[in-house]
């Protein structure tokens, strides 16, 4: 059984590498650390990561690293965690500097050379940015069983929808306990949504003669639009334009009402730079309402826990999130064996 050494989760934004540990020994998480400029490459930025576990967390503070987690930015093309190919990222949606390489392998490499060698290199977990969001929101939120922490609640039947709506816009879901996912992680700012009369997309270099939500509600669609935006101290956050903000919160409520009537979740849950805006959170829930209450099929048979949409949508706030959802999956690999039980009675 593990009983000493760290866990350490990196999250790697737009503008920071934000990185914190969790020590088993104590039970405690340890201080976020948000001061490392990001890398604008993603095979940069995980060997970057490996000089902080070397650096900091094993020379600095003395103690071995047992499990890492990583959030990142991509499509993560190979999720069976028993594959040689688990790590892989990229695709063609795949942000620039992060395509077409492996996060666990580079990162194992880059470890190797600066002389250090995880004990058991399989515990590294991948995870996507929203993912990680998610996963960091609920188990803080509800946790699970201290005896076996890797495992949903039992007979838990939540259904939490989380948005992550910034550059692009992300989705994630927990339900019955599990983060879920296909094939690949959900990518939901290209579904296709309806225009408002007279407004002009950016166009979509992936898919030019179909309007997608990135399109329209995405920070870089915004700015395309309304370059005044950029003028503002914090940007689009310091907007106060009404009509521009509905209009966003428009776009990401049609693909939102769709995933609403497929999940019927309990919470939808927003964040990024665009639910930061204080005004967005009403104009959404404005937005989403049209769009649904008139709909026959929202009687209070059906969707009781629709009716009152104040109540349904909440505001991410934390924005630590999404790096202890990176420590949280690692935390799970580690888990596996039996091995900690600790990190379920912080959250």
């Amino acid at each position: 059984m593990i009983s000493d050494g760290l866990i350490v989760g990196f999250y790697f934004a737009e503008d920071r590498l934000i990185h914190r540990g969790f020590d088993l020994s104590s039970g405690r998480f340890l201080e976020v650390d948000k001061s490392l400029v990001a890398i604008p490459n993603g095979e940069g930025s995980v060997r970057k990561a490996a000089s902080i576990i070397k650096e900091f967390y094993i020379d600095r503070l003395g103690r071995p690293v047992v499990g890492v987690g990583l959030a990142v930015p991509t499509s993560i093309l190979e999720l069976d965690q028993h594959s040689d190919r688990y790590g892989t990222l990229g695709g063609q949606l795949a942000p620039i500097g992060w395509k077409n390489f492996n996060a666990k392998q580079t990162l194992l490499d880059e470890l190797s050379s600066c002389g250090v060698s995880l004990a058991e290199p399989e515990k590294i977990g991948i995870i996507s940015q929203v993912g990680a969001t998610a996963k960091g929101h609920f188990k803080q939120h509800f946790g699970t069983p201290a005896s076996k922490p890797s495992h949903p609640l039992k007979n838990d039947k939540r259904s939490y929808l989380y948005i992550v709506a910034d550059e692009g816009i992300g989705a994630a879901s927990y339900n019955s306990g599990w983060l879920l996912h296909g094939s690949a992680v959900p990518n939901i700012g290209h579904s296709m949504v309806i225009p408002i009369d007279g407004d002009i997309p950016k166009t979509c270099k992936f898919h030019p003669r179909r309007p997608c939500l990135n399109a329209y509600a995405s920070l870089d669609a915004i700015y395309a639009r309304h370059p005044e935006i950029l003028e503002l101290p914090n940007k689009f956050i310091d907007c106060n334009d009404h009509s521009i903000i509905s209009g966003v919160a428009h776009y990401i409520a049609q693909t939102v009402s769709n995933l609403v009537l497929f999940m019927s979740p309990q919470k939808i849950i927003l964040g990024g730079r665009i639910a930061d805006n204080p005004y967005f959170l009403g104009h959404f829930i404005e937005n989403l309402s049209l769009l649904l209450e008139n709909d026959e099929e929202f009687d209070e048979l059906s969707y009781p826990q629709l009716k009152d949409f104040w109540s349904m949508v909440e505001y991410q706030g934390d924005k630590d999130f999404g790096v202890n959802g990176a420590v949280w999956t690692a935390y799970e690999f580690v888990d596996r064996a039996g091995d900690i039980t600790n990190l379920d009675r912080q959250q």
